[in-house]
């Protein structure tokens, strides 16, 4: 989160101001809508509300003229500010989550409160798009004060040039080349929750003209014989280079450039150590690089002198969420929005956690109250899709997925979530083009990659499925579906061991289940390890009592273990649930036939031959049985049928059938 403004900007009286230095004529203008608010001290202005409206669309005009951008007031409202902040960031904070937005793009808070030994005249949020100027005794100054601070809302940074309404002291009127270029390449910034303003296209100018206004102040300096100094005092001109160290920041992390995003911050706290946004996105680049305790130490590092900073403690509940702290994560994401009630990020991923724990009417609530509050908050409304889709509410599911992408089409959960609704309706090649769709607007996105993985083990493309899922766990290590699901591929490879490892991985990451205990249990009875199949398969039956594959896993474990009664038993509550199943009357009659009991054995083999008859090995068994039972014959058929099935029938057991058949005839 970029707070470019936060800088003293001393008085500096003009008579007009003169038209921006852009000089560009747009054909296409672009209205902006600004919610005004004005505190108690500000209301008591003679003529107030005139002299906001005349505030406003002085800057307007120029805006317009120079740039296509038009600020309409979409209302204005009274505001109770707090005497007991000590500086204008504090306010912005104030308005920050706890001022409704409505449709409104910006936030702009006029306040006269009496600043005791401070001389800050305004400040802005850039992302949150929230700007708070302090009242002037004369017009012009404070149309100067709020042209700056729209200029930080549309990615304007602090310069040391006079003759820039950018510098430092707001001594220009009129913006210079690079801050002008910025806010042309903003002009079409998105004010939505959750979403980073500048335009995708525009990410690699921004970055060029920040490094261009860095080196042309550092020159500038060089020249003077000045330098920069770091320190816990910052001086101003550190400000100004720490300001587009910050965007700089920012647009490598949207960029996934970590690395580059962390060498931003360091930059930017040599040259103030108390730069605690650069201590933010330090933290949030560790997280992403996957270093989450260290993020961690950052984040804590910060609430030690900002306790109150609600964006702190919401990255870190992502960080606990990241490390699969679920309880953390949930207190962490509780204490933002008591700090900030109208956080939509934080309900948003409050509502997260709630899915992951099975909590879907808790998530549908944060979800439904991020919309609320930010009805532009496109992922809330993907989320919200995913809830109707757990609970079967399929019209509701698409309605919401289509205003997620209606805001962003480009956003990869929209996509997942329209993928995931195709492949519960059975329409697995259209899933799979939304995931890959998510692919092209985000190559590393895990979760793309583990529902392909699904789709390719739907079609039953076993090498497909396995490469998805591992390029799963290679983006996220701690993705425990992921890794179930790659246990499942090895268990097809009858690679038992590595399954059980992966299976074992996600269950230590939090991910068990009846389904994941059941796979384990196979792999081990792929190891022929009977008691740990035995006890998994128990675990399974924990999470669902009425998982019938597990009854027939205990039931194979057993007769691995010789105890064919307890296989039996086992069996049977596996064909109740599973009248039709083969290999369980198969199994049932292997049981049967161990223990001495042929007629129960005969009559489950014929159960199983009903429902296969082209079973070869049915037929060799059922050959045994009649013969032990002394009916040859059906014996003899039996075993010409196994054979000319193509099972090889023991040698020594057909030559004794032809014996018998020889001696019948004798007698």
């Amino acid at each position: 989160m970029v707070r470019p403004s936060r800088l003293t900007l001393a008085a500096a009286a003009s008579s007009s101001l003169a038209l921006f230095s852009a000089g560009v004529l747009f054909s296409q203008t672009r209205d902006i809508r600004i919610k005004i608010l004005a505190d108690e001290e500000f209301r008591h202005i003679p003529a107030w509300q005139e002299k906001i409206q005349k505030t406003v669309a002085s800057a307007s005009s120029d805006f317009e003229k120079s740039f296509g951008l038009r600020f309409v007031i979409s209302n204005m409202e009274a505001w109770l500010s707090d005497d007991s902040h000590s500086s204008l960031e504090l306010l912005a904070d104030e308005l920050d989550g706890k001022i409704p937005r409505a449709d409104a793009d910006i936030l702009v808070g006029f306040s006269a409160q009496p600043r005791r030994g401070a001389a800050d005249e305004g400040c802005s949020l850039y992302q949150e798009a929230i700007i708070v100027v302090r009242d002037a005794e004369n017009g012009p100054k404070l149309v100067k004060v709020l042209e700056h601070e729209l200029g930080h809302v549309f990615g304007a940074v602090h310069v040391d040039n006079r003759n820039s309404i950018m510098d430092v002291h707001t001594q220009g009127n009129s913006f210079d080349t690079e801050n002008a270029h910025l806010i042309v390449l903003n002009k079409y910034r998105t004010f939505g929750a959750g979403r980073f303003p500048l335009p995708r296209e525009n990410w690699d100018q921004a970055t060029s003209a920040y490094t261009r206004l860095i080196h042309s102040t550092k020159a500038a300096r060089e020249e003077e014989g000045s330098s920069l100094t770091g320190g816990r005092q910052a001086s101003p001109l550190n400000k100004v280079i720490g300001d587009a160290f910050i965007l700089l920041a920012q647009i490598a992390l949207e960029k996934r450039d970590y690395d580059r995003a962390l060498t931003a911050c360091e930059k930017a706290l040599t040259l103030d150590a108390e730069n605690w946004e650069a201590h933010n996105l330090t933290g949030i680049a560790l997280r992403r690089k996957g270093q989450i305790d260290r993020a961690i130490d950052k984040y804590m590092e910060v609430l030690r002198v900002k306790p109150g900073a609600a964006r702190i403690h919401f990255n870190l509940g992502i960080a606990y969420a990241k490390k699969g702290d679920l309880d953390a994560a949930l207190g962490a994401y509780t204490k933002a929005l008591d700090l900030k009630p109208l956080y939509a990020e934080a309900h948003s991923n409050l509502g997260e956690i709630f899915l992951r724990l099975d909590r879907e009417n808790d998530a549908e609530k944060e979800f439904q109250s991020a919309v609320e509050i930010a009805p532009r908050f496109a992922l809330a409304h993907a989320n919200l899709a995913e809830v109707y889709l757990r609970k079967n509410s399929e019209d509701q599911c698409l309605s919401e997925v289509t205003a997620a992408l209606a805001v962003d089409p480009e956003l990869p959960a929209a996509h997942i979530v329209m993928g995931n609704l195709y492949y519960k309706n059975g329409n697995i090649d259209q899933a799979m083009q939304a995931y890959l769709k998510t692919l092209e607007f985000d190559p590393r996105n895990e979760k793309a990659y583990y529902n392909l993985g699904n789709c390719y083990l739907s079609r039953n493309e076993r090498e497909e499925a396995k490469a998805s899922f591992l390029k799963a766990t290679e983006l996220n290590s701690r993705f425990r579906e992921a890794h179930a699901q790659l246990g499942v591929c090895l268990l097809l490879e009858n690679k038992p061991g590595e399954a059980a490892r992966e299976i074992i991985l996600a269950h230590q990451l939090g991910g068990q289940s009846a389904v994941t205990y059941l796979n384990l249990s196979s792999a081990y009875l792929q190891e022929n390890m009977p008691d740990l199949a035995i006890e998994a398969a128990r675990q399974s039956l924990g999470f669902d009592p009425q998982l019938g594959k597990a009854y027939y896993n205990l039931g194979i474990a057993y007769i691995l273990k010789k105890a064919y009664p307890e296989a039996a038993e086992q069996l049977r509550k596996f064909i109740a649930a599973n009248p039709r199943n083969r290999d369980g009357w198969k199994n049932l009659a292997g049981a049967y036939f161990e223990m001495g009991q042929t007629d129960p054995a005969l009559a489950s083999y014929l159960r199983a031959l009903e429902i296969d008859p082209q079973d070869a090995v049915l037929h060799n068994n059922l050959a045994v049985i009649y013969f032990r039972k002394g009916e040859m014959e059906k014996a003899r058929q039996h075993a010409w049928r196994a054979q000319g099935l193509g099972f090889r029938v023991n040698p020594l057991f057909l030559e004794e059938l032809k014996k018998k058949k020889h001696l019948e005839k004798e007698a």
